[in-house]
């Protein structure tokens, strides 16, 4: 198991020198720009819609272009990524990333903290998973959360962070895209990046977009620049 979880950590492999950029708030792109309905959030659903299927291709394009122009690497995930019933990835050695999602109070909705979460899956799983991360938390959230020190911190490496200082439902309620200030976010994960130079997948989730990615792009790769 120990080999195993060594051999895990280094996928997706390291780039020299660079990070990997992720998508952004696809979901959150899809409902508020272009209009498409996605019951519990599956995006699957949008797999027998061409038109939708279009918007969704040239969306992914997009990131690729951004990492090209940033030279960073590129990890998305495909949007039929809820349609599996059984998500047992060790059954099969298929190395599986886990990202938690923090609430105002920088905990778990179930309680623990990111620090206690990923220690205790950890445990109970005999260190199964290749890394850990947050995701669908602005920086305000999980900022308290990287703070706590630790060992487990080395088994972070990617962080997604909304693009609003909103609590989750309250966001979901709005009914529009609300897409914070890009800028002032590529400066946080600028920030957040020089404190952790182990964090090496780094995007945006609910709200975010390209212009989201690029500031952090620009930010992170000024910092790993310069380090």
């Amino acid at each position: 198991m120990a080999n195993r979880r060594i051999v895990n950590q280094h996928y997706p492999p390291r780039l020299e020198n660079k990070f990997y950029l992720t998508a952004g708030g696809t979901e959150t792109e899809v409902l508020y720009k272009w209009g498409y309905e996605l019951p519990e959030f599956a995006m699957f659903t949008l797999l027998d819609n061409e038109e939708a299927n279009e918007c969704v291709r040239k969306m992914y394009r997009r990131y690729f272009e951004l990492a090209a122009k940033n030279n960073t690497g590129l990890v998305i995930e495909g949007h039929d990524y809820r349609a599996s019933p059984d998500w047992a990835a060790t059954k099969i050695g298929i190395p599986i990333g886990i990202s938690l999602t923090l609430n105002t109070e920088s905990r778990l909705s179930s309680g623990p903290t990111l620090r206690e979460a990923i220690e205790t899956i950890d445990e109970k799983t005999e260190g199964a998973a290749a890394w850990f991360g947050t995701n669908c938390s602005h920086p305000l959230e999980f900022e308290p959360a990287i703070s706590d020190e630790g060992s487990w911190r080395e088994r972070l490496r990617l962080i997604r962070p909304n693009a609003a200082k909103m609590e989750k439902l309250s966001l979901c309620k709005l009914g529009h895209l609300e897409d914070g200030d890009p800028v002032e976010l590529g400066a946080q994960m600028g920030d957040v990046a020089s404190r952790f130079p182990a964090l090496d997948i780094i995007g945006g989730c609910c709200g975010t977009d390209e212009r989201h990615l690029h500031e952090i792009a620009k930010k992170v790769n000024a910092v790993r620049r310069a380090s």
